[in-house]
């Protein structure tokens, strides 16, 4: 299930004349994407993917304190969180230090292929920060070594953390009633699986709604809202296969406690590490 994601082995494209793709890496004075701008900051790590006749938008955001992050655009709103250790943060640095990526050109695109995906890779260290754009053919094999190793990271990110499904018993409803939310949390792995904790909290569920002037979501409501949680780092283990589920109502009440009408996108959130966010669009109340 959780094996959908595009190797980075089969994206050979590029950016022609002949194609038109004005995605993040145009020149044309194009808005940076969501997890372009989220990636800011400490960020140590930064790898986007785009274009393609598809239109891939692929993120892996790495920060300094080792929270690893991976989104996909063609599961809007799944998000899968990961914290890399002390070993795992080196294993990245050694990655880019063996293979060079300080003294790598600044651009690596072939020029006769066109409806093709491009990385753009983004790093930080001692003082140093570069950013690399390829689409991985033709290139140097000190940058080939290095995109297999960022291949290696996303997958590592997306297999030790737990497959996330959100279900809602319906997707309209008038106001004044109720929906079931529910959030099924699966290892998937043929290994246990610990999930961390800092406090009491185990997952949140959210209604947004989406705003004309901003790419962003504004938050209506979501279960967590003035709620407290006991103060202790704990962890569960979900054995091989194991999978807990998690139900919660909702009465269509915002967090200031008035009732909302039109079309949401409901979110469900683990937050443990490793953890994740799904989320399902247009859930619709009418008056």
């Amino acid at each position: 299930m959780k094996h959908y994601f595009f190797s980075f082995l089969l994206m050979i494209l590029v950016l022609s004349a002949a194609c038109d793709f004005p995605g993040i890496f145009s020149n044309g004075g194009t808005v940076e994407t969501e997890s372009e701008q989220t990636a800011a900051g400490d960020t140590v790590l930064s790898v986007f993917i785009s274009g393609g006749i598809a239109g891939v938008n692929q993120a892996l955001v790495i920060k300094a304190d080792g929270n690893a992050s991976f989104v996909d655009g063609f599961r809007p709103g799944q998000r899968w969180e990961l914290e890399l250790d002390t070993p795992a943060m080196a294993n990245i640095n050694l990655l880019m230090a063996n293979n060079h990526f300080f003294r790598l050109g600044d651009e690596y695109i072939h020029p006769n292929l066109a409806d093709g995906f491009l990385y753009k890779i983004t790093y930080s260290h001692e003082g140093q920060r570069k950013t690399l754009i390829t689409n991985n053919l033709a290139v140097p094999l000190d940058l080939a070594a290095i995109v297999s190793g960022l291949t290696d990271l996303i997958n590592q990110v997306q297999n030790d953390s737990p497959g996330l499904t959100l279900l809602l018993n319906k997707d309209t409803m008038r106001k004044g009633d109720k929906v079931e939310m529910t959030l099924q949390v699966k290892n998937f792995s043929s290994v246990p699986l610990t999930l961390n904790f800092i406090d009491g909290q185990i997952f949140d569920f959210q209604v947004r709604r989406h705003t004309n002037e901003s790419v962003a979501e504004e938050l209506v409501w979501n279960w967590a809202h003035g709620k407290g949680f006991t103060d202790a780092l704990w962890s569960m283990t979900l054995s091989a296969g194991e999978s807990k589920s998690y139900q919660i109502f909702w009465d269509g009440v915002d967090n200031a406690g008035d009732a909302v009408f039109g079309t949401f996108a409901i979110r469900a959130n683990l937050v443990s590490r490793p953890g994740g966010t799904v989320q399902l669009m247009n859930f619709i109340i009418t008056e």
